[in-house]
C-alpha cells in the first residue's frame, strides 16, 4: 500500500517539475511574448510567475488572488499591483496558453498519475458559448449576431465566442479546447480538439462521449480509424428504420452508399468507409422510469463497445458520466468567472 502512494506522489511531483522546466525554456518564452521586448526586463512578476498565477486562480477578486498567490510563494513584499498584473496579461500571446494545455496533457499521460475507468480514459466533448469583451477587436474576431436591432458593428451590444472543449472525465481536466466565431458549428471545433489530442492519446484505451448533436457516420469511423471506442447519445432520426428493429440492445449495419461518401469531408474516413462498404454500430435503448420534459420514454446510445465488456446497463451508466463536462463548464464560467474581463483585448 505504501509503495503505491509513493509512486502516485512521484508521478504528480514529476509532472510539476517537468512543467516548471517547460516554463523556463527559451522556446516557450519566445512563443509567449506578444512582442520581442515583452518579459525581457527583470521584474517581480516574471513570465513564469504570471503563468502560475493564471493556473492557480480561484475566481476571487484580483486583490484577493494576488495576496493569496504571493503569500503561498512566501513573497508578500514582492506583491504587484492590479495595474501591473493587467499590463502583464496584455503581453501574453494566447497561443502559448494553448501550447501549455497540450504540453501538460502530454506530460500527464506519460506519468504514473493517470486514472482510468475499467482500463479506459473517458473523454467527453461539448461546446459552449463564451461572452467576449466588447471591443472592435472582439467584434472583428468573433463577429456578432445580426437582428432587427443590430445591423452593423457599431450597433452591437455584445459578442460571443463558440468554444469546444475535450474533457477527461476520469482525471478531471480539459485536455484541449478551441475558440471560434460565434457562428461556428461545435462539430468542427470538436474535430480540432480530437486531432490535437491524438498524439498524446496513442496506445491509450479511450471511450469518447458526446451528446446527440455530434453523432454521425463520419465521427464513428474517424474514432475507429484511431482505435477509439465511443458512446454517443443518438438522434431520434439517425437510421430510424434500422434502429426501430432493436428492442433493447443490438447491432445495426449501415450500408455505405455513394451519397454517404459524398458527404464525408475527411479523406481518410472516406477511404476507410469505401473499403469496408458498411459500418456496424451497437444500439442500446435505455428506458426511462418516467417520460422526460420532451416526452421521451427512452434514450438511444450508439457505441462500438462489446456486450462482453459492457452490458446494456453498463452503457447507460457510462453515458451518465458525461455530465461531468457540463459541471466543469459551469465551474469555468461561474466559479472562475471566465466571462469577467480586466481588458478589452479578446486574445488575453
Amino acid at each position: 500500500m505504501m509503495s503505491n502512494i509513493v509512486v502516485k506522489k512521484y508521478g504528480i511531483n514529476d509532472i510539476y517539475g517537468k512543467f516548471l522546466q517547460l516554463l523556463n525554456t527559451s522556446q516557450f518564452h519566445n512563443l509567449a511574448r506578444s512582442s520581442t521586448v515583452d518579459f525581457t526586463r527583470k521584474r517581480s512578476l516574471t513570465l513564469e510567475r504570471l503563468i502560475l498565477y493564471l493556473i492557480f486562480r480561484q475566481g476571487r477578486t484580483l486583490n484577493q488572488e494576488l495576496l493569496q498567490f504571493y503569500a503561498a510563494a512566501e513573497e508578500n513584499k514582492a506583491i504587484v499591483s492590479k495595474q501591473a498584473l493587467s499590463k502583464a496579461l496584455r503581453k501574453i500571446n494566447p497561443d502559448a496558453l494553448s501550447h501549455l494545455i497540450r504540453e501538460f496533457a502530454r506530460l500527464f499521460y506519460n506519468s504514473t498519475a493517470v486514472k482510468t475507468y475499467r482500463g479506459y480514459l473517458l473523454l467527453a466533448e461539448d461546446g459552449s458559448t463564451i461572452e467576449a469583451p466588447l471591443s472592435d477587436a472582439s467584434l472583428n474576431l468573433f463577429g456578432f449576431q445580426i437582428n432587427q436591432y443590430v445591423r452593423n458593428k457599431e450597433q452591437a451590444k455584445k459578442t460571443n465566442s463558440k468554444m469546444g472543449g475535450l474533457f477527461d472525465i476520469t482525471n478531471g481536466f480539459f485536455i484541449n479546447a478551441t475558440m471560434g466565431n460565434h457562428n461556428d458549428s461545435e462539430i468542427p471545433l470538436g474535430y480540432k480538439n480530437l486531432e490535437g489530442a491524438l498524439s498524446y492519446l496513442k496506445n491509450r484505451k479511450v471511450i469518447y462521449m458526446t451528446d446527440r448533436y455530434y453523432g454521425s457516420i463520419e465521427l464513428f469511423q474517424f474514432l475507429e480509424n484511431n482505435s477509439f471506442n465511443y458512446c454517443v447519445r443518438g438522434k431520434a432520426n439517425f437510421y430510424k428504420d434500422l434502429v426501430a428493429n432493436i428492442e433493447n440492445d443490438g447491432w445495426i449495419t449501415v450500408r455505405i452508399t455513394p451519397q454517404i461518401l459524398q458527404r464525408i469531408k475527411n479523406q481518410k474516413v472516406r477511404t476507410a468507409l469505401k473499403k469496408k462498404g458498411n459500418l456496424k454500430i451497437r444500439v442500446v435503448k435505455h428506458y426511462l422510469e418516467h417520460p422526460n420534459k420532451d416526452g421521451e420514454t427512452y434514450h438511444i446510445y450508439f457505441t462500438n463497445l462489446s456486450e462482453e465488456n459492457f452490458s446494456t446497463g453498463d452503457i447507460a451508466d457510462l453515458y451518465s458520466r458525461r455530465w461531468e463536462i457540463e459541471t466543469n463548464y459551469k465551474f469555468f464560467k461561474i466559479d472562475l468567472e471566465a466571462e469577467r474581463f480586466n481588458t478589452n483585448c479578446p486574445r488575453v
